[in-house]
């Protein structure tokens, strides 16, 4: 049974220059044949267009059959099967974007006979037709999803099939010690090498135990590229913390007022340094008050704040520390933080701020938010910070994805627990056991051994469209 045609508009909504609406299945080239329009032929010579060239760029309109009328100039690619995305065939019409006009061109294909993509079918069927393994299809969803440099060279390798290469290697490993235990326990008689208890425990720690646990490290070295470093800003009311997010996005996304206490809710922001994603938060302040509404929101930041990598603690430089701030202070104080000293600017002359003890012993930077002074010193500040953690020491490492890991981890479980069976002479049966387990695990990941219900969790993290 053939597969349905899909189509689906695989460029964001939103006016641009260019709208892309995809098809692909057999009757791709039919649809599309039906209501377009090739430059330079005659309409009386064209109904349908047979796109029958593979790979080929072709200028014409998208017409209307019924109303024979033109609906827009468009460029229609053409990639027929197995050469194309899905490995399928595949038409893309790139029309001039605009919600109107990607609309009237996707009912059309649908008038058609295709059907609607679901999120990720593009990729899923890529997947299910041997294009590409599950590890490449996840880092599609990963490129898509790429807040910064480092994030978007992770995905890359993934497409690239670094991972895969990487998985396959340890599994061939496997599969070789399982078929050897295997072949001693079936054909005792017959094979001609002993198998040495030693040698395998040897192999499985150099070269399937030692790689996966590689790889796992690298998950915990690599989070932050994919979950962004959380990065909390506090200090007492109105000492100008939400103009320091506004600083640090470029955007004037927070309100800011001379009114204490405007910020009262939690408030997400994402933000690249140096390559390094970030996701910082704008917090209510935090000080000594009975407005229910004012507490609720100290509760909230008091929350996030456990949930920090990297503390911003901001300080008004126009009046002294008072018992407000050292209450923050002593909340934070064995925390990964910088102090920033907000509101330079009123430091005039020779005017110098004199901290306590206790905040003196901190990473300490001066800024002013409101005139946009000092913000690249401190965003080096945070950065370093960051690196001193060793935290972002991830180049050219292969960084797994929490699917990967988890099954990565259920993998260095039964390989241990393989050669522990080794060194206490458990019989070979239980060895081969957990050996073809560990090769399922590994398989699993790259999507050899599956479920309908393991796909779904995958693909519904794809738009609509790829």
């Amino acid at each position: 049974m053939n597969p349905a045609t899909i189509a689906a508009i695989s460029t964001p909504p939103g006016k641009g220059g260019i709208g892309i609406i995809k098809i692909s299945g057999p009757d791709a080239i039919a649809y599309s044949g039906q209501i377009f329009r090739k430059s330079g032929i005659k309409r009386e010579d064209q109904c349908p267009y047979l796109l029958s060239k593979s790979h080929q760029l072709l200028h014409g309109h998208i017409v209307d059959p019924d109303k024979n009328s033109v609906v827009d100039e468009v460029l229609v690619s053409v990639m027929l099967g197995p050469r194309s995305y899905t490995g399928e065939d595949v038409v893309e019409i790139n029309a001039h974007s605009g919600p109107a006009v990607l609309a009237t061109i996707l009912e059309l294909v649908i008038s058609r006979g295709a059907t609607i993509a679901s999120p990720g079918e593009f990729t899923k069927r890529a997947f299910l037709n041997g294009r590409i393994d599950l590890t490449q299809a996840e880092g599609v969803a990963e490129m898509i999803d790429a807040g910064s440099r480092q994030a978007a060279k992770n995905a890359a390798a993934f497409i690239d099939g670094d991972l895969r290469r990487t998985i396959e290697k340890i599994r061939g490993r496997t599969t070789e010690l399982y078929v050897q235990t295997e072949a001693a326990l079936d054909f005792p008689d017959e094979v001609d090498f002993s198998i040495s208890a030693q040698s395998t425990i040897e192999v499985l720690k150099a070269k399937v135990l030692a790689p996966v646990e590689a790889l796992i490290e690298n998950y915990s070295a690599g989070r932050i590229y994919i979950d962004g470093v959380r990065l909390i800003i506090v200090g007492k009311p109105n000492v100008g913390k939400s103009s320091l997010i506004n600083r640090l996005t470029k955007t004037e996304r927070v309100i800011v007022s001379p009114i204490p206490g405007t910020t009262r809710d939690f408030i997400e922001e994402a933000l690249s340094i140096n390559g390094v994603p970030f996701v910082v938060a704008d917090t209510a302040g935090l000080h000594q008050t009975h407005d229910p509404i004012e507490i609720i929101g100290m509760q909230k930041t008091c929350e996030q704040l456990e949930k920090s990598d990297l503390i911003l603690f901001v300080i008004d430089a126009g009046s002294p520390v008072d018992r407000d701030d050292l209450e923050i202070f002593s909340r934070i104080q064995n925390r990964n933080l910088i102090v920033v000293l907000n509101k330079s600017d009123l430091l005039s002359g020779n005017k110098e701020f004199r901290l306590p003890d206790p905040l003196c012993k901190s990473i300490i930077v001066k800024i002013s938010a409101r005139y946009d002074t000092d913000i690249l010193p401190l965003e080096n500040a945070i950065y370093d910070r960051v690196v001193s953690s060793g935290a972002v020491e991830v180049e050219n490492r292969i960084i797994p994805n929490l699917r990967q890991k988890m099954a990565l981890e259920r993998a260095r479980t039964l390989i241990s627990h393989a050669i522990e069976g080794l060194q206490g002479n458990a019989p070979d049966e239980l060895i081969a056991i957990d050996l073809k387990e560990i090769g399922d695990i590994l398989g699993q990941i790259l999507g050899i051994a599956f479920d309908e219900d393991l796909l779904g969790r995958i693909f519904q993290r794809f738009c609509i469209g790829k």
